[in-house]
């Protein structure tokens, strides 16, 4: 007879979330669903080491709220079966933060956790110039999201390239429906007040006209 306790699979999703979108809130649910994930954590960057930190419009409090708002939109659509979960981690460290520290620290804390890294096809390019990525790659198993089959392709050659150069790593391909939505774009609509409520969630829209000035 088999004892051992399964691992909670566990996703974390970071990112500046200025604001958080429904691009975000998309990939997080697709991850939970194509890889059965128990939870996926929400996590806004506090100090970002590839952004600086007059590149990030809203305060780390307010991405916070944004956040913690779109979670509670996701549990009245869904209920129980919301798997998101808001993640201060970063944003209460004050510093810049390096994803393989947090990855690593998260293991120590939670060691009946199996968590997945939800990243971008962007950023799984670029994952070798990222800090420590051979240590990154044992604390977790990569999900990196991909939206055509042309991207595919390029994302399994390198993929291919990373098993000899990142030894251990287990990176795998998170099918994404096309969305075409990004921060940047939903800030310069909110200067020129276009409407957004297409792109965020209900509750993140009615806080930002709440704070008119957040992205004036």
């Amino acid at each position: 007879m088999n004892n051992k306790k399964a691992l909670r699979k566990t996703g974390i999703l970071g990112g500046t979330f200025d604001p958080i979108h429904n691009g975000h809130i998309q990939m997080a649910l697709t991850a939970a669903k194509e890889y059965g994930l128990d939870e996926v954590w929400l996590m806004p960057n506090g100090s970002p080491p590839h952004k600086n930190d007059r590149l990030i419009t809203a305060k780390p409090s307010e991405r916070l709220a944004m956040t913690q708002l779109a979670i509670e939109d996701c549990r009245q659509e869904m209920g129980e079966k919301c798997p998101l979960v808001l993640c201060d981690y970063e944003i209460k460290r004050r510093r810049t933060s390096y994803s393989y520290e947090t990855m690593e620290h998260f293991n120590d804390l939670y060691p009946d956790r199996e968590f997945y890294f939800i990243i971008g096809a962007d950023s799984l390019m670029d994952l070798t110039l990222w800090m420590e990525p051979e240590r990154l790659v044992k604390t977790c198993i990569l999900l990196a999201a991909v939206r055509s089959g042309k991207d595919e392709r390029a994302l399994d050659e390198k993929i291919r390239e990373y098993s000899s150069v990142l030894p251990g790593c287990d990176i795998r391909l998170l099918h994404m429906p096309q969305i075409d939505v990004s921060a940047t774009e939903i800030r310069q609509r909110l200067k020129e007040n276009l409407p957004v409520d297409h792109l965020i969630p209900a509750s993140v829209n009615a806080y930002i006209k709440k704070h008119p000035s957040l992205y004036a």
